[in-house]
């Protein structure tokens, strides 16, 4: 079994008298595909600003490669190869894709120059541009303007915007949200490249993309963890069902 790149003890956090995180603990295996679900108001977005580094936890341990990363800024965490994605793209709408993953790739690596240049003066980083734009299928668009994109498009710009850095792990924060089912399908394939050779964290509602391609479920109800285990397990457990899907053993299975 692989090691844990990623761990929560006993995490909480408060705002004045409400506790919004109640001591959540659970581990994330290197290089697996690990999906954070619960209820609406569950906590989920509000565990990736802490992992992250967006907050600060009032008590308990968040550590990444063995190191403890709880209330460190989120540039910090960055360099140490933990990067995520929003619900809102962070792209530039009035610059072609490959010029802001060209953005992404400097500021992830420290490289100076300008993206007016030709490709020649900054080789390393134009190479990463095109081998990210392949792997998230983005090539044919490499010169599009980035306002001019499909939603779903940008919401894929937006993955190939969290992995310019090369990282570790990557949070994904519904990386399928307002999709149609068949922008989804294509999102699926997305996800699964993206992880090979890395640890994927990912917040999402689309049962079906968390059963196809999750290799862990944790599910998080009132800020604290019900369970974790693998999909099938999660799938036929009463007590997620009761508190999360909503089905019967039947429909859960069907």
């Amino acid at each position: 079994m692989s090691a844990s790149i990623l761990s929560l003890e006993g995490v909480r956090l408060s705002f004045g008298h409400a506790d919004i995180i109640r001591g959540a603990s659970f581990s994330i295996r290197e290089g697996e595909i690990h999906a954070l679900i619960g209820p609406n108001g569950a906590g989920k977005s509000t565990l990736f600003h802490l992992i992250s580094g967006r907050l600060a936890p009032v008590s308990g341990h968040i550590r990444f490669r063995g190191r403890d990363i709880a209330g460190a800024r989120p540039s910090l965490i960055a360099r140490l190869g933990l990067s995520r994605s929003f619900q809102q793209t962070s792209a530039f709408p009035s610059l072609t894709v490959a010029e802001n993953l060209a953005i992404a790739v400097m500021g992830a690596t420290g490289e100076r120059g300008s993206i007016l240049r030709t490709s020649a003066a900054m080789p390393a980083v134009w190479a990463r541009v095109e081998a990210l734009l392949g792997k998230i299928g983005l090539a044919r668009f490499a010169d599009r303007i980035v306002a001019n994109l499909a939603y779903s498009e940008q919401r894929i710009l937006e993955i190939g915007l969290a992995c310019a850095g090369d990282p570790a792990l990557i949070l994904l924060d519904e990386p399928t949200a307002g999709m149609s089912r068949a922008e989804t399908e294509e999102m699926v394939p997305v996800l699964r490249a993206i992880a090979r050779g890395r640890t994927l964290v990912l917040v999402e509602h689309d049962m079906e993309v968390v059963f196809r391609i999750a290799d862990t479920v944790t599910v998080l109800v009132h800020g604290e963890v019900l369970v974790s285990g693998p999909p099938e397990a999660i799938r036929s457990d009463p007590r997620v069902r009761q508190a999360y899907l909503g089905q019967s053993p039947e429909a859960a299975h069907g």
